[in-house]
């Protein structure tokens, strides 16, 4: 009945009791277990061959495969080298994947393992498009590899095609890994414009004599309607 039903789901726990929920919701599947464990055969192969079901990486769906990637990624405290990243990526070109989740997972991966292959398309990547969960984790990653220099050329080429709230977090990145302040450093051309109510704004300009203007307009309009002009 009803009742018995509500107690199985532990209702007066969940609602009235405090604490922690009386349930793991566990987030893990067979399908990312899957996953992980080819990632797991592949490092224990070091390299030197392929796991005997390798082929079914390219029926994972992208949750899949950036799982995959994922774990490679968090590999202490013997990461993954670059060795073992090119025959990954002879084997599924991950460089190159579609996805872009996966492969902002894999460039992650890639600078951090000095595997230099992914520098290229991660660089034209970062000029590619603009969404902030896949351009500050790979500025991340140049900044936690000491590649510095690196990552304050992409931002310097691509700072005017960056909007300001993507701009302002990767500054920060570039800005901490090079040892600068916010103090130390000069607004530079390409920086975003004011805010629109700034009165320094060209839109708080626009903003400012478009109003009169209309409302002229509107009251010119109204006289001639009415005849009276």
């Amino acid at each position: 009945n009803a009742t018995d039903i509500i107690d199985m789901t532990m209702w007066d726990v969940w609602v009235y009791e405090p604490g922690v929920a009386p349930v793991d919701l566990g987030i893990r599947t067979d399908a990312i277990d899957e996953a992980i464990l080819l990632a797991d055969e592949y490092i224990a192969l070091g390299g030197e061959d392929r796991p005997p079901n390798y082929m079914d990486y390219f029926d994972y769906y992208p949750s899949q495969m950036v799982a995959f990637v994922q774990h490679l990624k968090t590999m202490t405290p013997d990461p993954v080298d670059a060795n073992l990243l090119a025959f990954i990526d002879m084997d599924y070109n991950i460089t190159f994947a579609v996805n872009p989740e996966v492969r902002t997972e894999w460039f992650q991966v890639g600078i951090r393992a000095s595997y230099d292959t992914v520098l290229e398309p991660a660089y034209k990547w970062m000029g590619d498009q603009g969404r902030i969960a896949f351009v500050r984790p790979t500025y991340r990653a140049l900044a936690e590899s000491d590649k510095c220099d690196m990552a304050r050329a992409w931002f310097d080429e691509y700072r005017n095609f960056y909007n300001s709230y993507v701009f302002v977090r990767v500054e920060a990145i570039v800005n901490e890994c090079e040892g600068l302040t916010s103090s130390e450093t000069q607004a530079p051309t390409g920086s975003p414009p004011p805010p629109a109510d700034d009165p320094s704004s060209p839109a708080f300009t626009r903003a400012s004599t478009s109003v009169p203007l209309a409302m002229a307009t509107l009251l010119i309009s109204t006289c001639w309607l009415t005849g009276l002009l």
